[in-house]
């Protein structure tokens, strides 16, 4: 919700001011809040301000350090929020290439976004092999990195549900989403609106695959937690699928 997003923002504002003042722009702690930052503005489509955050690393000297070389990870996603799909894939895999040839501890979780990244343009771009190439490799390495059940995986599986109702494989698509929703109901800590989108996505794919009867619980379910967030269009856009769906049935 904005609520969340506002403190989240202000918190973080707060913390990147001293962390430069006290330990200097170059430190690894500064960095890592300035990425995490730019994260935030870009979930929010603040592109712009992203932008300007990740260009104040550019030159601060960290080489192939995981942490501040995911600049480049970070240029992917906001070439693809931009609209340039072409430029994101490109980051990508430049973020790829460099990833590759770094062996330190850390390396397979910067690898891994960089496959998924890549994927997510490569599927807007309609390339789709290459795309499943890409996403499967991000979800290999996440899983064996962290086990299956993490963000991580789940973010890949909702890629290649995407990828698979973007190439039409309806039944695919089905269980891709419905693996990222089982993976966000056994996490702990599981963010509301990821839990919330991913109902939504599983009802869609189900009622897509003409499976109503499944589509309606999941979509409830999603419409409670949108319902609950506050979130107006999201609410709006499941409350049509579930009538589709009843009506369906």
């Amino acid at each position: 919700s904005l609520g969340h997003y506002a403190q989240a923002r202000n918190m973080l504002d707060r913390a990147l001011v001293i962390r430069e003042k006290s330990l200097g722009r170059s430190n690894a702690e500064t960095v890592a809040t300035t990425l995490e930052l730019a994260r935030l503005l870009i979930s929010q489509g603040e592109l712009a301000q992203a932008k300007s955050l990740v260009s104040t690393l550019e030159n601060n000297g960290f080489g192939s350090d995981p942490q501040s070389s995911a600049q480049i990870s970070l240029e992917s996603e906001i070439l693809r929020a931009s609209g340039d799909f072409r430029g994101a894939a490109r980051a990508a895999e430049r973020d790829l290439a460099e990833a590759t040839r770094d062996v330190r501890a850390g390396s397979f979780r910067r690898t891994a976004e960089a496959h998924l990244n890549a994927g997510l343009a490569l599927t807007r771009l309609a390339n789709h092999s290459d795309a499943r190439r890409h996403l499967l490799e991000a979800r290999r390495l996440f899983g064996m990195n962290s086990g299956k059940f993490n963000p991580q995986v789940a973010n890949a599986d909702d890629a290649l549900g995407h990828l698979e109702r973007a190439s039409r494989r309806a039944s695919e698509a089905v269980q891709y989403f419905a693996e990222a929703l089982e993976i966000r109901k056994q996490l702990p800590l599981a963010a509301p609106v990821a839990l919330a989108e991913s109902f939504l996505q599983a009802g869609r794919s189900q009622l897509e695959n003409l499976h109503p009867l499944d589509a309606i619980d999941l979509l409830a379910q999603a419409e409670e937690g949108f319902e609950t967030l506050g979130l107006k269009r999201k609410l709006a856009q499941t409350q049509v699928l579930r009538g589709q769906a009843l009506w369906l049935a």
